[in-house]
Protein backbone atom coordinates (compact mmCIF):
# COMPACT_ATOMS: atom_id res chain seq x y z
CA UNK A 1 0.00 0.00 0.00
CA UNK A 2 1.74 3.35 -1.19
CA UNK A 3 1.51 6.52 0.76
CA UNK A 4 0.84 4.86 3.63
CA UNK A 5 1.42 7.89 5.74
CA UNK A 6 -2.15 8.94 5.40
CA UNK A 7 -4.16 6.15 6.90
CA UNK A 8 -5.50 7.48 10.31
CA UNK A 9 -5.43 4.63 13.40
CA UNK A 10 -8.02 6.19 16.06
CA UNK A 11 -6.61 2.79 17.66
CA UNK A 12 -3.87 0.67 17.77
CA UNK A 13 -5.31 -2.34 19.74
CA UNK A 14 -7.49 -3.65 16.29
CA UNK A 15 -3.82 -3.23 14.92
CA UNK A 16 -1.67 -4.68 17.46
CA UNK A 17 -4.13 -8.21 17.86
CA UNK A 18 -3.88 -8.54 13.95
CA UNK A 19 0.11 -8.57 14.16
CA UNK A 20 0.02 -11.14 17.24
CA UNK A 21 -1.74 -13.71 14.52
CA UNK A 22 -2.01 -12.62 10.91
CA UNK A 23 -3.51 -14.44 8.20
CA UNK A 24 -0.59 -16.43 7.40
CA UNK A 25 -1.89 -16.39 3.30
CA UNK A 26 -1.62 -12.94 3.02
CA UNK A 27 1.23 -10.38 2.89
CA UNK A 28 0.59 -6.76 3.30
CA UNK A 29 3.14 -4.41 2.56
CA UNK A 30 3.17 -0.56 3.56
CA UNK A 31 5.47 1.62 1.36
CA UNK A 32 5.90 5.62 2.03
CA UNK A 33 9.74 7.42 2.46
CA UNK A 34 7.62 10.03 4.65
CA UNK A 35 6.14 8.09 6.94
CA UNK A 36 5.91 9.82 10.32
CA UNK A 37 7.34 7.84 12.60
CA UNK A 38 5.94 9.33 15.51
CA UNK A 39 2.43 8.69 14.64
CA UNK A 40 0.88 5.45 16.93
CA UNK A 41 0.39 4.06 13.37
CA UNK A 42 3.97 3.63 12.21
CA UNK A 43 4.84 2.80 16.32
CA UNK A 44 2.26 -0.41 16.69
CA UNK A 45 3.45 -1.49 12.81
CA UNK A 46 6.92 -1.14 14.06
CA UNK A 47 6.70 -3.08 17.18
CA UNK A 48 4.65 -5.86 15.75
CA UNK A 49 5.99 -6.03 11.57
CA UNK A 50 9.03 -6.50 9.74
CA UNK A 51 10.69 -3.34 8.28
CA UNK A 52 12.83 -3.67 5.16
CA UNK A 53 15.20 -0.83 4.52
CA UNK A 54 15.09 -0.10 0.04
CA UNK A 55 16.74 2.83 0.28
CA UNK A 56 19.91 2.44 -2.79
CA UNK A 57 22.38 0.57 -1.67
CA UNK A 58 25.78 2.21 -1.15
CA UNK A 59 28.42 2.04 -3.82
CA UNK A 60 30.65 -0.24 -1.70
CA UNK A 61 28.54 -2.33 -0.61
CA UNK A 62 26.89 -3.22 -4.51
CA UNK A 63 30.15 -5.57 -5.30
CA UNK A 64 28.98 -7.86 -1.63
CA UNK A 65 25.52 -7.63 -3.18
CA UNK A 66 26.59 -9.35 -6.55
CA UNK A 67 28.58 -11.86 -5.01
CA UNK A 68 25.44 -13.11 -2.82
CA UNK A 69 23.12 -12.87 -6.01
CA UNK A 70 25.16 -15.01 -7.81
CA UNK A 71 26.23 -16.88 -5.06
CA UNK A 72 22.46 -18.03 -4.44
CA UNK A 73 22.41 -20.21 -7.46
CA UNK A 74 25.38 -21.66 -7.00
CA UNK A 75 27.64 -19.59 -8.97
CA UNK A 76 31.36 -18.43 -7.51
CA UNK A 77 33.22 -15.17 -8.17
CA UNK A 78 36.07 -13.76 -6.46
CA UNK A 79 35.67 -10.04 -5.04
CA UNK A 80 37.47 -8.16 -7.14
CA UNK A 81 35.56 -9.46 -10.43
CA UNK A 82 32.38 -8.52 -8.36
CA UNK A 83 33.82 -5.30 -8.09
CA UNK A 84 34.58 -4.62 -11.92
CA UNK A 85 30.73 -6.03 -12.69
CA UNK A 86 29.42 -3.39 -9.86
CA UNK A 87 31.73 -1.00 -11.63
CA UNK A 88 30.76 -1.29 -15.01
CA UNK A 89 27.03 -1.26 -13.89
CA UNK A 90 27.17 1.75 -11.73
CA UNK A 91 24.52 4.29 -11.54
CA UNK A 92 22.23 1.80 -12.99
CA UNK A 93 19.99 0.82 -10.44
CA UNK A 94 19.58 -3.07 -9.00
CA UNK A 95 17.10 -3.71 -11.46
CA UNK A 96 19.39 -3.57 -14.58
CA UNK A 97 22.01 -4.95 -12.70
CA UNK A 98 19.98 -8.23 -11.48
CA UNK A 99 19.14 -8.34 -15.42
CA UNK A 100 22.55 -8.51 -16.19
CA UNK A 101 23.67 -11.17 -13.98
CA UNK A 102 20.46 -13.38 -15.29
CA UNK A 103 21.81 -13.12 -18.52
CA UNK A 104 25.50 -13.76 -17.25
CA UNK A 105 24.22 -16.95 -15.77
CA UNK A 106 22.05 -18.27 -18.74
CA UNK A 107 24.75 -17.35 -20.98
CA UNK A 108 26.95 -19.81 -18.92
CA UNK A 109 24.74 -22.54 -17.80
CA UNK A 110 26.02 -25.07 -15.37
CA UNK A 111 27.26 -22.91 -11.78
CA UNK A 112 30.77 -22.90 -11.74
CA UNK A 113 33.16 -20.02 -10.65
CA UNK A 114 32.97 -17.16 -12.77
CA UNK A 115 36.23 -16.17 -15.16
CA UNK A 116 37.43 -12.65 -16.56
CA UNK A 117 36.36 -13.79 -19.95
CA UNK A 118 32.76 -14.59 -18.91
CA UNK A 119 32.24 -10.58 -18.17
CA UNK A 120 32.28 -9.91 -21.46
CA UNK A 121 28.58 -11.18 -22.32
CA UNK A 122 27.78 -8.01 -19.84
CA UNK A 123 26.37 -4.77 -21.43
CA UNK A 124 27.70 -2.61 -19.24
CA UNK A 125 31.13 -3.87 -17.69
CA UNK A 126 34.02 -3.09 -20.66
CA UNK A 127 35.89 -6.30 -22.39
CA UNK A 128 37.87 -7.07 -19.30
CA UNK A 129 40.59 -9.56 -20.54
CA UNK A 130 41.75 -6.77 -23.25
CA UNK A 131 41.00 -3.59 -20.56
CA UNK A 132 43.28 -5.67 -18.19
CA UNK A 133 46.14 -6.27 -21.08
CA UNK A 134 46.02 -2.53 -21.45
CA UNK A 135 46.19 -1.51 -17.78
CA UNK A 136 49.49 -4.34 -17.23
CA UNK A 137 51.18 -2.72 -20.51
CA UNK A 138 50.53 0.62 -19.17
CA UNK A 139 51.71 -0.54 -15.69
CA UNK A 140 55.10 -2.15 -16.70
CA UNK A 141 55.86 0.92 -18.93
CA UNK A 142 55.13 0.10 -22.38
CA UNK A 143 53.57 2.98 -23.57
CA UNK A 144 54.04 1.76 -27.08
CA UNK A 145 52.04 -1.37 -26.93
CA UNK A 146 49.42 0.30 -24.22
CA UNK A 147 49.02 3.32 -27.12
CA UNK A 148 47.93 1.22 -29.78
CA UNK A 149 46.11 -1.37 -27.94
CA UNK A 150 43.94 1.86 -26.63
CA UNK A 151 43.45 3.21 -30.00
CA UNK A 152 41.95 -0.26 -31.12
CA UNK A 153 40.35 -0.83 -28.60
CA UNK A 154 38.31 2.80 -29.44
CA UNK A 155 38.29 2.13 -33.07
CA UNK A 156 36.38 -1.24 -32.30
CA UNK A 157 33.82 1.13 -30.45
CA UNK A 158 34.65 0.53 -27.03
CA UNK A 159 33.42 3.41 -24.43
CA UNK A 160 35.59 5.06 -23.13
CA UNK A 161 34.65 5.85 -19.62
CA UNK A 162 33.85 2.15 -19.11
CA UNK A 163 37.30 1.50 -20.57
CA UNK A 164 38.99 3.94 -17.85
CA UNK A 165 36.73 1.85 -15.07
CA UNK A 166 38.41 -1.16 -16.14
CA UNK A 167 41.82 -0.05 -15.79
CA UNK A 168 40.87 2.07 -12.56
CA UNK A 169 39.64 -1.62 -11.30
CA UNK A 170 43.02 -2.96 -12.53
CA UNK A 171 45.49 -0.30 -11.01
CA UNK A 172 43.40 -0.44 -7.78
CA UNK A 173 43.58 -4.13 -7.13
CA UNK A 174 47.03 -4.31 -8.50
CA UNK A 175 48.12 -2.08 -6.00
CA UNK A 176 46.42 -4.10 -3.02
CA UNK A 177 48.56 -7.29 -4.74
CA UNK A 178 51.47 -5.31 -4.55
CA UNK A 179 51.15 -4.18 -0.93
CA UNK A 180 49.41 -7.81 0.02
CA UNK A 181 52.40 -9.90 -1.27
CA UNK A 182 54.76 -7.69 0.38
CA UNK A 183 53.47 -8.74 3.72
CA UNK A 184 53.23 -12.20 3.17
CA UNK A 185 50.12 -12.81 5.17
CA UNK A 186 48.55 -16.10 5.61
CA UNK A 187 46.20 -16.94 2.88
CA UNK A 188 43.07 -16.35 4.83
CA UNK A 189 44.25 -13.38 6.01
CA UNK A 190 45.25 -12.10 2.77
CA UNK A 191 41.44 -12.42 1.25
CA UNK A 192 39.52 -11.19 4.29
CA UNK A 193 42.38 -7.86 4.23
CA UNK A 194 42.86 -7.34 0.38
CA UNK A 195 39.71 -9.65 -1.20
CA UNK A 196 42.36 -11.35 -3.05
CA UNK A 197 43.70 -14.65 -2.67
CA UNK A 198 47.28 -16.04 -3.02
CA UNK A 199 47.22 -17.40 -6.99
CA UNK A 200 45.67 -14.23 -7.66
CA UNK A 201 48.00 -11.57 -5.99
CA UNK A 202 50.58 -14.10 -7.68
CA UNK A 203 48.74 -13.13 -11.48
CA UNK A 204 49.20 -9.92 -10.61
CA UNK A 205 52.63 -9.46 -9.84
CA UNK A 206 53.25 -11.28 -12.03
CA UNK A 207 52.05 -9.16 -15.00
CA UNK A 208 53.14 -5.72 -13.42
CA UNK A 209 56.71 -6.65 -12.80
CA UNK A 210 58.98 -4.54 -11.02
CA UNK A 211 56.03 -1.58 -10.95
CA UNK A 212 56.55 -0.13 -7.65
CA UNK A 213 53.45 0.97 -5.84
CA UNK A 214 54.36 4.54 -6.13
CA UNK A 215 53.84 4.13 -9.70
CA UNK A 216 50.18 2.32 -9.36
CA UNK A 217 49.50 5.18 -6.97
CA UNK A 218 50.31 7.64 -9.73
CA UNK A 219 48.51 5.73 -12.35
CA UNK A 220 45.33 5.63 -10.09
CA UNK A 221 45.97 9.33 -9.67
CA UNK A 222 46.02 9.62 -14.04
CA UNK A 223 42.47 7.66 -13.91
CA UNK A 224 41.08 10.43 -11.98
CA UNK A 225 42.52 13.00 -14.02
CA UNK A 226 41.23 11.28 -17.05
CA UNK A 227 37.32 11.21 -15.66
CA UNK A 228 37.05 14.43 -15.21
CA UNK A 229 38.39 15.34 -18.52
CA UNK A 230 35.77 12.90 -20.02
CA UNK A 231 33.41 13.85 -18.20
CA UNK A 232 33.49 17.71 -19.13
CA UNK A 233 36.38 19.15 -16.49
CA UNK A 234 38.75 19.35 -19.87
CA UNK A 235 39.03 18.88 -23.80
CA UNK A 236 36.64 15.90 -23.45
CA UNK A 237 38.56 14.05 -26.29
CA UNK A 238 39.01 10.30 -25.21
CA UNK A 239 41.70 9.77 -26.82
CA UNK A 240 43.84 12.57 -25.69
CA UNK A 241 42.78 11.64 -21.79
CA UNK A 242 43.37 8.23 -22.26
CA UNK A 243 46.99 8.43 -23.95
CA UNK A 244 47.73 11.03 -21.83
CA UNK A 245 47.06 8.58 -18.86
CA UNK A 246 49.57 6.33 -20.77
CA UNK A 247 52.38 8.94 -21.33
CA UNK A 248 52.31 10.16 -17.76
CA UNK A 249 52.12 7.05 -16.20
CA UNK A 250 55.15 5.88 -18.52
CA UNK A 251 57.32 8.80 -17.55
CA UNK A 252 56.71 7.96 -13.92
CA UNK A 253 57.80 4.72 -13.91
CA UNK A 254 60.83 5.77 -15.74
CA UNK A 255 61.60 8.32 -13.02
CA UNK A 256 60.79 5.67 -10.39
CA UNK A 257 63.42 3.06 -12.07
Amino acid sequence: MREADRLRCESAEPLRRYLSRPNPKSCLVFSDAGFDRRRLFYKTLRAGAGRVDCSPLDESRIPLWVRERLRERGFGISADLAEAIASGAAGQGLGRLDAELQKLMGAIGAPRPIQAADLELLADVPRVADAFRLAACVARGERGEATAALRALLRSGEDPVRLLGGLSWYFRNALKARVAGARRLPAREMTLLYGLDPGRVERFQGEIGRTAVRVLREALRECLRADRELKGMGPKDPAHALEGLIHRVGLGRRRTA
